[in-house]
């Protein structure tokens, strides 16, 4: 699993910090900058498709953003924290990525938003037919639920669950194509 974006630091008083490093930063400003701009378009779709799932949720997570004066996933630097975002780091996984039943008991957000997008990463393309080398589950073990992600049915999945208080996990039973897909969740 990947995250990008702004954390608070494991120790001290709580001040904000970022997932890459500094010194790669001020080795090449333009880069970075440019893959923030990126980053802030891919920002913009997300919200738009999280948003019409559900207002009340993501309302929630803007407000808590605006409340604690967070830096959202468009802000480049220190000096400008204000924010029309809804959240401020995305955790992203690609190719056969699994994981144990497990509860976000440490989330700040009540909520959790999930994204499953088929992208072949190899083209950088979405997946539209061919989905038949997908192997792929999103569990609710307690409420007894599996999401399909196996591609019988092509499309993208979006979800909301509560964070704190439901065990889910990711699993990827066998084989298949280790370049097919990603997901996002905030």
């Amino acid at each position: 699993m990947y995250e990008i974006g702004w954390r608070p630091p494991q120790l001290g008083d709580f001040t904000i910090g970022c997932y890459i490093s500094s010194t790669s930063i001020s080795n090449n400003p333009e880069l970075y900058n440019s893959l923030s701009i990126q980053l802030s378009k891919l920002q913009n779709i997300i919200q738009n498709l999280f948003q019409k799932l559900s207002s009340t949720v993501f309302e929630m997570n803007s407000n808590q953003i605006k409340q604690f004066n967070i830096p959202g996933i468009e802000i480049l630097d220190f000096t400008d924290f204000y924010s029309s975002s809804f959240a401020n780091q995305f955790t992203f996984t690609l190719d056969k990525f699994s994981n144990f039943p497990h509860i976000d008991q440490t989330d700040s957000s009540e909520l959790s938003y999930f994204l499953f997008i088929p992208v072949s990463t190899s083209e950088s393309t979405l997946i539209f037919d061919n989905f038949d080398f997908f192997n792929e589950f999103f569990v609710f073990p307690d409420h007894s639920i599996n999401i399909d992600l196996t591609g019988k049915e092509p499309g993208i999945v979006q979800m909301v669950w509560k964070a704190k208080s439901t065990r889910h996990f990711t699993l990827y039973p066998d084989g298949g194509d280790s370049n097919s897909f990603t997901q996002l969740s905030i």
